[in-house]
């Protein structure tokens, strides 16, 4: 028996047969122990060997990073907003009418705002008869997205009423002193006539053509438009003789007629009026033939769409200011006095709502509802 590894070998080749030459072969060795094996798990594809870094070998393929789903999260808050508002319409009109400020609008007049009280937001609900705050709050948020503010003045609806159908002595405390028309290219209002019944009107001074639009149907429609447009003249006059104001004095104005849809029932000239002042304001400084539909399943879901729009339009903040006169202190009072309601956390100037020391003690130590939450 062979004590070395080659005698071994030896005694191996010639047992088996084998040549004695195969003691001669080199057959090299490892770099590595038998038990270090290569590996085998997949490496990352590099760029080395064929261009050189300085810092890295940048990888072959980029992998294309994942967008974030921004989008549907965007559009889970806009949804959840969105049943926000309705619920919060929703609950409002099924409140008891109150005075409570719901919306304050800005108006075009710098440093004004417009009011709109609970109630006067109930009339846009179903079957109700629009208030003249609510129509002339639209306008001015229509004024607004269709960019008009600056081309177009929006007369207030009680001096327009007061201009067609009033006597000298109250038109002359509607006189409008401080406004030039000759920095406008039309005037939009609309008119209260026989205390019940609305109408559009539209003075377009590149034409000179004054249109009082009857959302019913009128046999007198020109006519109307004739009379309105001879008190626009003599407007004019008296604020020439009042206050040396010439603007629009020497326009020879016109009545004129605009093709309109006609009010299904007889509760939606309000919100027809809206939407031909939209039309207006959209085409202008064009006439339009305006033309939208006027069924009663429409004009209802109309009403709640101008709900939505002045609510979400408002600018008053519930949390700050008093919801009874929208001020941070109330009128006429070096004391201010807040109390705030429990379930709705609107504030209120004890003042606005008249409470005694009694009431107000008792308001502020226990549970209190507001008159919106009663």
């Amino acid at each position: 028996m062979y004590a070395s590894i080659q005698g071994r070998y030896v005694e191996h080749i010639e047992q088996h047969n084998l040549p004695m030459h195969i003691l001669d072969k080199n057959f090299g060795h490892p770099s590595r122990p038998d038990d270090d094996h290569e590996e085998q798990w997949n490496k990352r594809e590099s760029s080395a060997g064929h261009t050189k870094s300085k810092y890295f070998n940048p990888p072959k393929t980029l992998p294309n990073p994942k967008s974030p789903p921004a989008t549907k999260v965007k559009k889970r808050k806009v949804d959840q907003q969105e049943q926000d508002a309705q619920g919060n319409l929703t609950w409002l009109w099924k409140k008891k009418d109150t005075e409570v400020v719901v919306a304050v609008l800005p108006s075009q007049m710098k440093g004004h705002i417009l009011l709109i009280r609970h109630c006067e937001l109930c009339s846009l609900r179903p079957h109700q008869w629009l208030t003249g705050e609510v129509i002339e709050g639209v306008f001015h948020v229509a004024a607004d997205k269709f960019a008009v503010l600056n081309k177009m003045y929006l007369l207030n609806h009680y001096t327009a009423s007061v201009i067609l159908f009033g006597d000298r002595t109250q038109l002359i405390s509607h006189s409008l002193p401080k406004v030039n028309f000759d920095n406008s290219e039309a005037v939009l209002s609309f008119v209260l006539v026989n205390n019940n019944h609305w109408k559009l009107l539209y003075i377009h001074a590149n034409t000179s053509t004054v249109f009082l639009v009857d959302p019913a149907q009128s046999i007198k429609e020109l006519d109307d438009s004739e009379h309105a447009a001879k008190r626009i003249q003599e407007y004019f006059r008296m604020r020439r003789t009042r206050h040396s104001i010439t603007d629009w004095v020497d326009v020879k104005w016109k009545g004129g007629v605009m093709g309109h849809p006609l009010q299904t029932d007889g509760c939606s000239c309000g919100v027809v009026v809206v939407k031909m002042a939209k039309a207006v304001m959209e085409s202008f400084p064009l006439i339009p033939n305006v033309n939208f539909e006027c069924s009663k399943k429409y004009m209802k879901r109309e009403r709640r769409e101008l709900a939505l729009e002045i609510l979400e339009a408002s600018v008053f903040d519930e949390h700050t200011y008093c919801a009874m006169c929208a001020a941070l202190r109330p009128p006429g009072s070096p004391i201010t006095d807040w109390v705030q309601c429990d379930d709705c956390e609107r504030w209120y100037h004890a003042q606005c709502l008249a409470m005694d020391s009694r009431d107000f003690k008792k308001a502020e130590t226990g549970y209190w509802n507001c008159p919106l939450c009663k």
